[in-house]
């Protein structure tokens, strides 16, 4: 399960074109988590060890920051991280009714794979069969234009072989992915 759980981070990171959770420290990773994907499930925290439980989260499965210490930028970068149900929506009004199955299922798969509870997260089995990847199966022929976004400042752009510009009507969903200084 822990393996699923990153490919959904490698996935998210790459539709996002940055790190998910970057840092080292328990409470805020835990805080992290929190802001992109929801409160962690009591059922899930029942299984843990009480002690460790009460020491990171509050009875309603939200984090427990440290009382004694004051907001610090920690806390103020966690604060920025939107929720991954706000993002898709975003992504909907900017991308348009065009794009938005698309959008739906890629948020889909990403949360079933970040399943906050290991046991309820999509199998890799479960995962290769979403709706998503037969989905994009038409566009298994897809020519790099530029092969990574640190290549060059606009990002990269993967276009389905024959891909217009003057199409623009075409249904697109590796935009959502590698944006271009176009979308």
């Amino acid at each position: 399960a822990i393996d699923m759980w990153a490919v959904g981070c490698i996935l998210l990171e790459i539709f996002q074109g940055s790190i998910v959770f970057l840092t080292h420290d328990n409470i805020e990773h835990f805080a992290m988590m929190q802001a992109l994907l929801g409160p962690f499930p009591s059922s899930f925290l029942s299984q843990a060890d009480e002690k460790e439980v009460t020491r990171y989260f509050r009875r309603d499965g939200k984090v427990r920051w440290p009382e004694e210490k004051p907001k610090d930028l920690t806390e103020r970068y966690v604060e920025r991280i939107e929720p991954l149900q706000r993002g898709c929506d975003d992504l909907k009004r900017k991308y348009g009714a065009v794009e938005e199955p698309m959008i739906d299922l890629f948020c889909e798969l990403v949360r079933g794979l970040l399943s906050i509870d290991p046991a309820s997260r999509l199998t890799a089995q479960e995962a290769l069969a979403h709706p998503f990847f037969s989905s994009v199966s038409r566009y298994r022929t897809l020519s790099p234009v530029v092969a990574s976004p640190m290549l060059s400042p606009e990002g990269a752009t993967w276009r389905p072989l024959g891909y217009s510009p003057s199409n623009p009507a075409s249904p697109l969903f590796s935009p959502l992915l590698f944006p271009s200084s176009s979308s």
